[in-house]
C-alpha cells in the first residue's frame, strides 16, 4: 500500500501547487484581458458621444442601450482577437515580473 499523498514517488502537494499556479495565470491572463476590454469600452463609448445625436431614429432609452451592449460586444471581441491591441499583455508581463520579485524577496 502507497503512502497517502504519494504516487509512484510524485508528492500530490507538488501536483496541486504546481495545477493552482497554472489557474492562477490563467486567471490572471483573463483579469488583464477583462481590464483591457474595460478600457476599449469606455473608449468607444467615449468616441460615440462625439457622434451628433439626431437623424430619422428617434433616439430613446432603448437606442442607448443597443449602442451600450453593442460596444461591450465590440470591445470584448476586440481584446479577445490575438492579444487585442496589446494592453493586456504589457499589463500580465508588469503584474508576473513584480509578483516574481516579491517571490525572491520572501525567501
Amino acid at each position: 500500500m502507497k503512502p497517502f499523498g504519494k504516487i509512484d514517488g510524485v508528492s500530490n502537494q507538488g501536483i496541486a501547487f504546481e495545477n493552482q499556479q497554472s489557474n492562477n495565470e490563467k486567471r490572471l491572463k483573463r483579469a488583464c484581458a477583462d481590464f483591457e476590454a474595460l478600457l476599449i469600452y469606455q473608449m468607444l463609448k467615449t468616441m460615440r458621444r462625439t457622434v451628433p445625436r439626431g437623424g430619422v431614429f428617434s433616439q430613446g432609452v432603448i437606442t442607448d442601450t443597443w449602442y451600450m451592449v453593442m460596444d461591450q460586444s465590440i470591445a470584448e471581441s476586440i481584446a479577445q482577437r490575438n492579444g487585442g491591441l496589446g494592453i493586456q499583455n504589457i499589463l500580465y508581463d508588469h503584474l508576473v515580473s513584480n509578483t516574481g520579485k516579491k517571490d525572491r524577496l520572501r525567501k
